[in-house]
């Protein structure tokens, strides 16, 4: 299924959570290197990941990387690389918030 399907948040949860993982892919600067950086951050409420890295990029850790072509290529989180590769090809400036409830 489409991101463009599901709108800007993803894999939402009629769980108790505990607050998100947010995941965002950084647009990059050049295209010399020919992939974009993927960045995460744990949150208590959903955010606005563009706003939010603009910023304060420091509050966000590095956690993979996206070809040119949109594809993930490494992801520090087995079921967000699951869940995010449905939705290829990707493209920088996406989001995606995976509830944290322990599981």
């Amino acid at each position: 299924m489409s991101y463009k399907k599901l709108g800007l948040f993803r894999a939402e949860s009629s769980h108790e959570s505990s607050g998100w993982n947010a995941f965002y892919i950084v647009p990059a600067l050049t295209d010399q290197a020919g992939q974009c950086r993927i960045v995460t951050r744990r949150v208590d409420n959903k955010i606005d990941a563009a706003d939010s890295y603009r910023a304060s990029p420091e509050l966000w850790a590095e956690a993979g990387l996206m070809s040119s072509s949109g594809k993930l290529v490494c992801l520090n989180d087995a079921h967000a690389f699951t869940a995010m590769a449905e939705s290829e090809p990707l493209s920088a400036g996406v989001q995606f918030n995976f509830p944290i409830n322990g599981e």
